[in-house]
């Protein structure tokens, strides 16, 4: 019973931590590629939802094997499944920019983690690298020494 109080309090604090607007990150691997590629490939990125439902990125890719000729986002889909195209990035190793204003199934397909990124070079034009975005909890180090003396 000593958990289940902390836990329920460290949800509370998660969902108010994500009041304005959203972070959402991406890591990304050839392992989810459909089908794997073998590259050695990976990359990192970011995505920010804001209460006027406009989305940015920063996405960084270390290691291609070829140059990025395609950089977009797919969905809706599973890990493992692949879906239609819904945005098109700059096609570099390292971009940023606004992808714009989600439509509501857009932002659905976000917030339930439906949406993936990947990346196609010249070495692997199926696909090098991919990553579902996911939603990102941001918590002040205030709040996690707060639930930390619960445990103690």
């Amino acid at each position: 019973m000593r958990i289940a109080f902390p836990l329920a309090t460290l949800a509370v604090l998660l969902r108010a931590g994500a009041a304005g607007g959203q972070t959402f990150s991406v890591t990304l691997s050839s392992a989810p590629c459909v089908p794997s590629s073998p590259s050695p490939a990976t990359g990192y990125g970011r995505f920010d939802l804001d209460a006027d439902k406009n989305l940015t990125f920063e996405v960084h890719f270390v290691g291609l094997q070829g140059r990025p000729v395609l950089v977009n986002v797919h969905g809706p889909a599973h890990p493992g499944e692949t879906g239609p195209q819904q945005f098109v990035l700059p096609a570099s190793e390292n971009s940023s920019g606004s992808l714009g204003q989600l439509f509501e199934t857009q932002e659905a397909w976000l917030q339930g983690g439906l949406l993936y990124l990947e990346a196609h070079t010249s070495a692997y034009q199926n696909c090098e690298v991919r990553g579902q975005i996911l939603n990102t909890v941001g918590v002040e180090d205030r709040t996690w020494t707060a639930v930390r003396t619960l445990y103690r």
